[in-house]
């Protein structure tokens, strides 16, 4: 379940969780990521600043920091782009290169991958915060028809797959048209697709808040099709703790905006860490102190598919 939260005129808002240590009986280490969300710039936020209830218990916070910074762990930010796209997207690239360098001069550790037959392939070198090697990983799409297969499985063998450092703070941002052909044809009573929420339980176990950026392909279906890929989108950010950005049928001129927007929500959230004793799939609830209101966001389908404190 994805929270916001407000209290002395800020915001906070659930993204992820990431995972326990293996090898261990409880207790175990969990470790959420806030948002403060704020019209000015919020400078510290404390333990005592914050509840959390986890599996229907009140937790105590053992370590409250900002997610950015040079830390042993650096964050991984993997940009997954459709290898689909094609024409105005190549004038992109350049705004991708310098958004990755100033996040490379944040210390997070920045992977670019392409949407290829359901899978995340990445570039040579991983993920690294050298901005010239990131250089190197982008490139223009191949833009062929379907190259993709479905972004919701190239999504899931991201995470499933993982090629950097799993125990670290992660996110995605993913820059594509959304469309699952492998739904069947995107009909106003065809609004639901099993993958898309497959994809959303492996980010949510998986503690991976993806982002997105809506961008039509040249194949792109009008009409339904385009608000099936942007509905899709907005699904899997909600039930992630993240957000869709560019809730529009036309491509922007620019995507910069976007990318400044992700960059500040990863410089206005904070590190959280408490200890649980399971390991199972539970609820989390973070909130905030004083008497702060809880505002519920989305809850993702499933037997088992809440969000909050996930485990594998």
């Amino acid at each position: 379940m994805l929270a916001r939260l407000r209290f002395a005129g800020t915001a906070l808002a659930l993204l992820f969780a990431a995972l326990p240590s293996y090898g261990q009986e409880g207790p175990y280490n969990i470790r959420v990521v806030v948002r403060a969300e704020t019209k000015g710039q919020v400078t510290t936020l404390q333990p005592s600043d914050v509840r959390v209830q986890f599996a229907g218990k009140t937790v105590p916070v053992q370590r409250l920091e900002p997610l950015l910074g040079n830390r042993p762990r650096p964050v991984q930010v993997a940009i997954l782009i459709d290898d689909g796209l094609r024409g105005s997207f190549g004038s992109q690239v350049s705004e991708i290169r310098a958004f990755a360098a100033d996040l490379a001069a944040e210390h997070v550790s920045v992977g670019v991958a392409y949407m290829q037959n359901g899978r995340a392939v990445f570039g040579e070198g991983g993920f690294t915060s050298d901005p010239e090697v990131v250089a190197k990983q982008l490139r223009l799409s191949m833009g062929g028809a379907g190259i993709s297969a479905s972004p919701y499985f190239c999504l899931q063998d991201l995470i499933k797959n993982w090629p950097g450092d799993r125990t670290a703070p992660r996110a995605v941002l993913m820059i594509t048209n959304g469309i699952d052909l492998y739904n069947g044809a995107p009909t106003p009573n065809n609004q639901y697709s099993p993958y898309v929420q497959s994809a959303i339980q492996d980010a949510q176990r998986a503690g991976v808040p993806v982002y997105s950026i809506y961008y039509g392909r040249f194949d792109n279906h009008p009409g339904f099709a385009s608000f099936s890929g942007q509905s899709y989108l907005g699904d899997l950010a909600d039930s992630t703790g993240a957000s869709t950005f560019n809730q529009g049928s036309l491509n922007p001129p620019s995507i910069s905006p976007y990318l400044k927007q992700f960059e500040k929500n990863l410089n206005e959230s904070w590190l959280l860490s408490f200890q649980t004793g399971t390991r199972k799939l539970e609820q989390l609830k973070v909130n905030g102190a004083k008497g702060t209101k809880l505002y519920v966001q989305r809850m993702a389908q499933g037997k088992d598919a809440t969000t909050g404190a996930v485990h594998r």
